[in-house]
């Protein structure tokens, strides 16, 4: 092979890996952008109201050991009830979650032992704010970093996002009423007889069978005209017995304290001027605490719909129905586990799940999803690496041949000019050796044309002697 396509075919080699080498790095770094943001179940709350932020990991396809990240907010219009690592995908602290209202600051810095996590919407850490002042407002990120799990400490964080909130005046209650007093029932008891049990009615707990959460109830009956006493008692006896010490002359009664969760009676005797009646009772079902919600979870990460499990306790009026939410949108009422969740656009997701029980209590679980680009997939250099070297398997082959044929190329050419060139030097030869054997043909006819003629034998010789 001659020296120029020696040089040729080195620099063609140098442009080959010098490309692969500026394109691997890109390609692995473009796989492993890793970002922080911020999530709550709504964007908009109200002077007094708590909420809970979170802190979620998507990495991108990269396997991460470590992050940290500091936090700020305005203290005007937010304070930090407290925070929380609690269901973290850390196990490793090297700084606990702390914060300062007094600075607007939240801070923290945690990892996991190898092989560390690779996924998305992996929760880090758990805000508890409260609502201070009306306006927009924001949560941020003032910096943060990514670790990956690759023996250098590569930072591989790529974005950090934030929380941008709106927070509404508070508006007042509107005043609770005072049931209004039934007009004094104009009737009487028999001569001669005690008033009968009364029959007693509750505005507040209307349905003797149902659950609520008001825990102050309030009772009315009828009185007689002829009543001369009341004694009103509540406690967790069917059969209770409010007494005989009249407590007054009244028609309505509203509990002093408010009562725990559990069955409750209230009890209520009349008397007369012959003595005290019979006890009348109603039955209150109290239930201030909310269901739970336990073992909430995305099963399913095929294509862009997600399914989640979730089940539901509640230890007195039962879970009455199940509500789903989407990005702070209602999308189910009365859903049932496992549920599928519509269609999800790239982003960042806060699916709510809501149990509510049947004393009107809600408890609630957020699930926290990052889909990555149009689909979300996991690209690594392990899965890309047999693609690699196949197209560097494939590019060498291509080179060898490129090779191969220049040289087979090359050669040919050369065979066919020198065979050219002896080709021509023999016709050369060829013709100088018929011109040669022309001139020797030429030369021999002249000289048998001058020779002298041959002498005959004369006939007078004599004989030889015997």
């Amino acid at each position: 092979m001659s020296n120029g396509l020696s040089k040729i075919l080195l620099v063609y080699i140098s442009l080959l890996f010098v490309f692969i080498g500026g394109l691997l790095p890109s390609m692995v770094k473009a796989a492993g952008t890793a970002s922080l943001s911020l999530v709550s179940s709504k964007r908009t709350y109200t002077v007094g109201d708590n909420f809970t932020a979170s802190v979620i990991l998507s990495t991108g396809g990269v396997s991460i050991n470590a992050a940290s990240a500091t936090i700020t907010f305005d203290q005007s219009k937010l304070s930090v009830v407290s925070v929380a690592r609690s269901g973290s995908v850390f196990t490793l602290w090297a700084e606990e979650p702390t914060f300062s209202n007094s600075q607007g600051i939240i801070s923290f810095g945690g990892g996991l032992p190898t092989p560390g996590f690779s996924g998305s919407g992996a929760t880090l850490i758990r805000v508890a704010f409260r609502a201070k002042a009306a306006g927009q407002t924001a949560v941020r990120f003032s910096s943060g970093t990514v670790l990956a799990n690759d023996g250098k400490g590569t930072n591989v964080l790529a974005g950090l996002g934030s929380l941008e909130l709106t927070i509404a005046a508070a508006t007042a209650p509107p005043s609770t009423p005072i049931p209004a007093q039934p007009e004094r029932a104009p009737t009487t008891t028999p001569a001669g007889e005690v008033p009968v049990a009364p029959v007693i009615v509750s505005r507040t707990h209307p349905d003797d069978s149902r659950w609520y959460k008001n825990t102050t109830p309030g009772f009315i009956w009828e009185l007689p005209t002829d009543a001369k006493g009341v004694s009103v008692s509540t406690d967790q006896n069917l059969e209770g017995d409010p007494g005989t010490k009249s407590l007054g002359l009244f028609n309505f009664y509203t509990a002093k304290e408010p009562l725990k969760d559990g069955v409750w009676y209230a009890h209520v005797r009349l008397s007369n001027s012959r003595g005290w009646g019979a006890t009348g009772h109603y039955k209150i079902a109290i239930d201030t605490s909310p269901p739970t919600i336990t073992s909430a979870k995305i099963v399913s990460e095929a294509a862009r719909a997600r399914a989640i499990e979730f089940s539901t306790t509640d230890k007195l009026s039962s879970t009455d129905h199940v509500a789903i939410m989407l990005d702070g949108e209602e999308i189910a009422t009365a859903a049932s586990s496992p549920y599928t969740l519509p269609s999800l656009s790239a982003g960042n997701h806060v699916i709510t799940i809501t149990a509510v029980d049947k004393a009107g209590n809600k408890g609630a679980e957020d699930l926290y999803l990052s889909i990555i680009g149009a689909e979300p997939s996991v690209i690594t250099v392990r899965n890309i690496l047999p693609t690699i070297l196949a197209l560097l398997l494939a590019i060498i082959l291509a080179v060898v041949f490129v090779v191969w044929y220049i040289h087979e190329r090359h050669h040919r050419k050369v065979i066919l000019t020198e065979l050219a060139k002896t080709r021509k030097e023999l016709k050369g030869m060829s013709q100088k050796l018929r011109a040669l054997e022309n001139k020797l043909k030429t030369n021999a006819n002249n000289t048998n044309l001058n020779a002298p003629p041959a002498k005959t034998q004369s006939q007078n010789v004599p004989p030889a002697k015997p």
